[in-house]
């Protein structure tokens, strides 16, 4: 209000640099990812966290000038978006104020208003209309209500000094406060969500989150420390993203050679060749040296992909056409890198995902 900003959901949401956000799908909520090179319209393929294209002060100030001068309401409102500041703030009067070097970051809003509750719909398969399924991020239903109830429990034996009592996160989130998330995510939550997740990477992201958390809000912060801050978050944040993308962007076609007779134990196999789909989780590289136990002479590198499977159906599309779709996940299994033939994409259709495959495949043939 004071720096007549726009707010976190804007365009141009950040004071402080001019990264701008793109519309998500679902909604009009405007997201800021890093990476936008498979987003339409939405400026450079990249940003770089340790480079961002930061706001100066006459620039700022002649962009307010220009949503104020604007010739009609209309022309204020485009530039205003696009600009991320509703006019000339007051305060800018004042030769000692430099914008937006005087003004601290909205650290209420943009974590414990933002961030941390959208982190909790994630964690409770609640965020959008994202397929939350078989994800490593997931706590199991179960797991959420314990949680819920040990948090509730924590009002007796945790001191009224540390703040406003928290009341049950799984069933009553919509009391939570922008203090109790705080005095939830530094000192509850890493007790309560130790060994809740499916994949133990995300407590440790969790865990890197809280760290930073603390010392952005310790009474003194020295050169050493902003720079763990400042390296920190770029980190946190890349990474938050690079999971993100193999979650959701990672979908594959892969062959592989199947036993037909494969639950008929007394008959001899027969191998051909399936077609499968799965969500590719991670690439890992063996490099297995000369081995005389292996019969291995030279170095032999080994690469394969660990593929959260999905159990994928055919469906007759028209009398020449057939087509792929999934409604579960199935075992998370390794495979050879070299049976992978393509990325695919998906689209929703009721509770169904039908899979988008532009490789050349023959009739459809599933396990």
């Amino acid at each position: 209000m004071v720096m007549r900003m726009k707010g976190s959901n804007g365009i141009s949401p950040c004071r402080v640099c001019k990264i701008t956000g793109v519309r998500g799908s679902h909604g009009h909520t405007h997201y800021i990812p890093l990476r936008r090179d498979q987003v339409q319209y939405a400026g450079p393929p990249r940003y770089d966290a340790a480079q961002l294209p930061l706001r100066v002060h006459d620039e700022l100030m002649e962009q307010a000038r220009t949503v104020q001068n604007a010739p009609n309401q209309a022309t204020s409102d485009r530039l205003s978006k696009e600009y991320g500041i509703k006019g000339v703030p007051i305060l800018s009067t004042i030769s000692s104020i430099s914008f937006p070097a005087s003004f601290p970051f909205d650290f209420m809003h943009l974590i414990w208003e933002n961030l941390i509750p959208n982190l909790i719909l994630f964690w409770t398969s609640s965020f959008k209309a994202l397929d939350h399924t078989g994800r490593g991020y997931v706590i199991n239903t179960n797991d959420w209500k314990e949680i819920g109830a040990r948090t509730a429990d924590s009002k007796s034996t945790i001191p009224s000094a540390f703040g406003a009592p928290i009341p049950n996160i799984a069933t009553q989130q919509g009391q939570m406060t922008s203090e109790m998330y705080s005095n939830w995510t530094l000192f509850v939550a890493p007790v309560l969500l130790c060994g809740r997740f499916q994949q133990p990477q995300y407590y440790t992201h969790f865990m890197r989150l809280v760290e930073l958390l603390k010392m952005c809000l310790e009474y003194e912060i020295d050169a050493e420390m902003l720079d763990q801050i400042d390296v920190g978050f770029q980190s946190w944040v890349e990474d938050y993203e690079s999971r993100l993308r193999c979650l959701y962007m990672s979908r594959i076609h892969y062959i592989q050679m199947v036993d037909k007779y494969a639950h008929q134990r007394n008959r001899a196999p027969e191998y051909v060749k399936r077609t499968f789909f799965g969500q590719l989780l991670r690439i890992i590289v063996l490099d297995l040296p000369p081995t005389p136990q292996l019969e291995l002479d030279t170095r032999l590198t080994v690469i394969y992909a660990v593929v959260q499977a999905v159990k994928a159906r055919v469906k007759k599309l028209s009398p020449e056409s057939n087509g792929y779709y999934y409604q579960q996940t199935g075992a998370v299994e390794v495979v050879d890198l070299s049976t992978v033939k393509s990325v695919v994409g998906r689209v929703q259709d009721g509770n169904k995902w039908f899979i988008v495959d532009r490789s050349s495949i023959s009739a459809p043939q599933v396990d």
